[in-house]
């Protein structure tokens, strides 16, 4: 199998050993804007976009990758990080700007723990001094490196004088220095990026703070003063996996690839081979395993896609054109009162007094203020009217911002809007035409079409195009296929995706195709959307409940693509396994089977899994008006009628039929999984014992065999297959009678 081309023309590069000192005359064809392999920043082309690679990483105290002295692991860093761009076998085919990222990342780290083991070189390493390093990825980063120890020892010798005289600094507006968090990280040989997600370095931190007297917000004083933090025992099975999967492509490379490197910066062997360990296997041993996200109740759920879908049918063209009448309105203004709190007076109370010509739950209106929200303040009115009492008597700003709880400028704000209207909530133009409606977007191209999160913000102009059997997307299969693809999917998704190209179109030029860059609603400057600083104001606007601790669902994309998964083929009239699995881009059935078989416990599943069930025994005995096509096979297939005929159904008019054979199913714990020849009911209480492959006091469906299956008195059997190209079968809006209003609608 011949190499790539370009890496065939890098190889040639090297043919001639005297010609390696031209290693740095070498340019890819992904360097952008005139970079070369000499620069300290890559500026590199990524599949729809460029991306900065920044070689100047803290690896010691005091000391950057970049430094003259790490001259050696600097050129071992980018011959890596190029290299890693390439489809060669020893990469493994990640050939993206994100994986060189992710690449100089991790050998920044590896770099920093060898040098604070007193190791200069690569070639020093041997497979007990790679254990060690193993062992360390086990462990957070800050404390095998002992962080706060270190910034003990380094503030230990200083005065506050020179404290504050060497990491601090005043801001134009403030009254307080500042701590200055990066230099002393740097001085210590740690970056701030490193120990952002540290909660025991950020108490110390705020101790610091509060001990010199220095600038201390009350969110920290909440977090973090007086209280006490400990490390994590154990790395996620997730993290330490992913940590030295990139390390053994590092290996890979150095180790096959030697003549590229200085014959100090040549590691010994490939040490995953020689202690007979991979990435996930060590991972596996050493990790913890974290639990699913819990998902999200299917109430709330639909909550969200009800007020989510409101928002881009029924509110998103609306806003677009109110943006533009007060727009106008504000050039007026500016016209006829020179002075901005007049002007900015006046455009508050137009848009208060705007009518709205579409009105319904969770709705936008009214809308207050131009630009920034005005929210309920967290003082009571009575709290705020003793502040004012208490200001006008002379007291201090500060003396109050102490009594209170919170900061001076917090006290400012209240003040000016204890003037105007202190009851008064809401949110903002700006915030509702570039927050809460893309966000409502979002939830739908989600829900609708179980793409993942990186997939998602990919999405440029022109992605939703309407086909001869409804609108297809296309969209980059991050984590399986690392390619673009084209899927089918509902109307509601071109909607939504329609109007996030009208927000992004005044920012839209040349390359930059994305969506999810907006204007502001005063000017065209860009700002790159983000969807967790918009989640408190979508979950405020509406009105959705809260979980047990009175803290928000998690959106994540799993969430979304299990809800897909369930709703699909538990619900779905004709959902079928392998459309399933082909639609979530799966590379096998296994990925698939995890989504609609969660051991998770939650009731939405086994509700959903009752439903299924119910389906099966209707279709069997005929109840409804459909009539059975015999796909059903297997002794199950008249156990299941037979369960059903035995309900009583007296009256028909007080009991609904189908929640009351749901309620039969669950009291006798009919439940199944699928499997490739069907569903297997041998995790039911009363036919565990029945199936073929119950060994030991359990079914064993992991390492059961075909043949095992077959004449199982446990499996209803029923045909699976379907061919990808047949997109009606898949999110079908004929079918949906939300989509069909949505459709007629728009």
């Amino acid at each position: 199998m011949s190499m790539p081309q370009s890496i065939q023309s890098y190889a040639m590069h090297f043919n001639d050993p005297r010609e390696i000192d031209h290693l740095l005359t070498y340019k890819a064809d992904w360097f952008l804007d005139g970079t070369s392999f000499n620069d300290n920043v890559w500026i590199v082309k990524d599949k729809r976009k460029k991306l900065k690679l920044h070689f100047s990483y803290v690896i010691a105290p005091g000391q950057k990758l970049i430094d003259p002295e790490h001259s050696g692991m600097l050129r071992t860093a980018k011959i890596i990080t190029y290299l890693v761009r390439t489809s060669c076998h020893y990469s493994k085919g990640r050939n993206s700007a994100t994986s060189q990222q992710a690449m100089l990342n991790r050998i920044s780290k590896f770099f920093r723990w060898l040098l604070s083991n007193n190791i200069h070189h690569l070639s020093s390493v041997n497979a007990d001094l790679f254990k060690l390093y193993l062992f360390s990825t086990t462990v957070p980063f800050t404390k095998t490196f002992d962080t706060v120890t270190k910034l003990e020892a380094l503030l230990k010798p200083l005065t506050r004088k020179e404290l504050l005289a060497k990491y601090t600094v005043i801001g134009k507006k403030q009254s307080q220095p500042n701590l200055i968090t990066g230099k002393m990280l740097f001085d210590v040989g740690m970056s701030a990026k490193t120990v952002s997600r540290c909660k025991v370095v950020a108490a110390y931190m705020v101790g610091i703070r509060h001990r010199y007297c220095l600038q201390l917000t009350p969110t920290m004083k909440e977090r973090y003063l007086n209280k006490i933090f400990t490390y994590q025992d154990q790395m996620s099975y997730t993290r330490i996996a992913e940590e030295l999967t990139y390390i053994e492509i590092f290996i890979r490379l150095n180790t096959n690839l030697p003549d590229l490197f200085e014959p100090h910066f040549r590691l010994q062997s490939n040490f995953f081979s020689a202690l007979n360990i991979t990435p996930h296997s060590y991972a596996t041993l050493h990790g913890k395993k974290k639990g699913r996200t819990k998902s999200m109740p299917i109430k709330v759920f639909m909550q969200l896609m009800d007020a989510s879908i409101r928002w881009i049918v029924d509110y998103g063209d609306e806003l677009i054109a109110l943006k533009k009448l007060a727009n106008e309105e504000n050039e007026k203004l500016k016209h006829k009162f020179p002075s901005k709190a007049d002007k900015r007076r006046r455009l508050f109370q137009w848009l208060m007094e705007y009518k709205p010509q579409n009105e319904g739950p969770c709705a936008p209106w009214p809308i207050i203020g131009y630009q920034a929200n005005i929210r309920q303040p967290s003082l009571t009115p009575k709290q705020m009217a003793e502040i004012k009492g208490k200001f006008d008597s002379g007291a201090a700003l500060s003396h109050l911002a102490d009594e209170y709880g919170i900061c001076k400028t917090t006290i400012t704000r209240y003040l000016k809007q204890y003037k105007l209207k202190p009851t008064m909530t809401g949110i903002s133009l700006n915030k509702a035409l570039y927050g809460v409606l893309p966000a409502s977007a979002i939830m739908v191209i989600y829900a609708f079409t179980a793409r993942r999160e990186v997939e998602v913000e990919g999405l440029e102009a022109g992605c939703c195009v309407l086909g001869p059997n409804g609108p297809v997307l296309t969209s980059y299969i991050a984590k399986t296929y690392q390619d673009y693809k084209k899927l089918p999917t509902a109307r509601i998704v071109k909607v939504a995706i329609e109007l996030l190209e009208k927000l992004s179109a005044p920012v839209r030029s040349g390359d930059q195709q994305s969506i999810f860059t907006f204007p502001n609603v005063k000017d065209d400057n860009p700002s790159q959307f983000r969807l967790k600083e918009v989640i408190a104001d979508l979950w405020e606007v509406f009105e959705l409940p809260t979980n047990e601790n009175g803290d928000r669902w998690e959106l994540s994309e799993h969430q979304f693509r299990r809800m897909f998964a369930l709703m699909y083929y538990y619900r779905y009239d004709g959902g079928e396994l392998s459309t399933l699995s082909w639609y979530l881009q799966h590379t096998d059935w296994e990925m698939t089977l995890a989504y609609i078989t969660d051991e998770y416990g939650n009731s939405e599943l086994d509700d959903a899994m009752h439903e299924r069930i119910f389906d099966y025994m209707d279709e069997l005995t005929n109840l409804s008006t459909r009539t059975s096509d015999n796909k059903y096979s297997g002794y199950m297939s008249h156990e299941l009628a037979e369960f059903i005929s035995k309900l009583e159904f007296e009256d028909a008019k007080r009991f609904d039929r189908r929640e009351k054979v749901k309620s039969a199913i669950a009291d006798v714990g009919l439940a199944f999984t699928f499997i490739s020849e069907g569903a297997c009911f041998g995790k039911s209480p009363s036919l565990k014992t029945k199936a073929n492959c119950y060994s030991d006091g359990r079914i064993q469906t992991a390492t059961a065999c075909s043949n095992q299956c077959k004449g199982c008195p446990a499996l209803l059997g029923f045909e699976t297959g379907q061919s990808e190209l047949n997109f009606n079968s898949i999110l079908n809006p004929s079918e949906s009678p939300m989509l069909n209003a949505v459709m007629e609608k728009s």
